[in-house]
């Protein structure tokens, strides 16, 4: 087929009107086309597209958490045991029945005689209360010097100040009095 002898017949003025015509609507068309209806349509697909990407990477994180779970409740766990060991040891409020317990059990172990407990106050601490006792007991030296040391490694955090020791001329076996301020601290929290 050679190119050079195809003939292109002459349009009219009318046919050239038309053609122009077809043209410009068939461009029109596609710009129509293209701006109402492909042109928002890819909008929304991106939007989608990001959207579910989103969604993927929360849901991705979620797994990672979720995988994590078993670990954190774990860790809570033993973070509500240590809170429960800690406000054994730094009660949140004034405890004196417990006091009087915890006193009374280690003067029947040691074989010391509790003569008097007497409130002497407290003092405000940035995190914590002392709530000072006068107390004052009576046994031997060995009793007292024991049941000193279990009060001082007891559950509960406690120190003693201002410990005098005066022999005592009491029943058989009793050989010391012992007066001291007792500290009981009381977390502020």
């Amino acid at each position: 087929m050679d190119l050079k002898n195809i003939k292109i017949p002459q349009l009219t003025q009318e046919q050239q009107k038309m053609l122009f015509l077809g043209v410009v609507i068939f461009v029109a068309g596609i710009y129509s086309y293209v701006k109402f209806f492909w042109s928002p349509i890819s909008k929304r697909i991106e939007e989608t597209q990001t959207k579910i990407e989103e969604v993927e990477k929360k849901i991705a994180s979620a797994k990672a958490q979720e995988k994590r779970l078993p670990q954190l409740e774990r860790e809570l766990a033993q973070l509500n045991e240590q809170v429960v060991a800690a406000e054994r040891r730094l009660p949140k409020k004034k405890e004196v029945p417990d006091l009087i317990y915890t006193l009374s059990d280690l003067g029947r172990k040691f074989r010391v005689e509790i003569r008097s407990i007497a409130p002497q106050g407290q003092s405000e601490k940035e995190y914590f209360r002392e709530v000072m006792y006068g107390l004052t007991i009576l046994g031997n030296y060995h009793s007292v010097a024991q049941f000193l040391t279990a009060l001082g490694i007891s559950e509960r955090i406690f120190n003693t100040r201002n410990l005098v020791l005066a022999p005592s001329s009491g029943a058989p076996g009793i050989t010391l009095q012992a007066t001291f301020q007792l500290l009981a601290y009381q977390y502020k929290g």
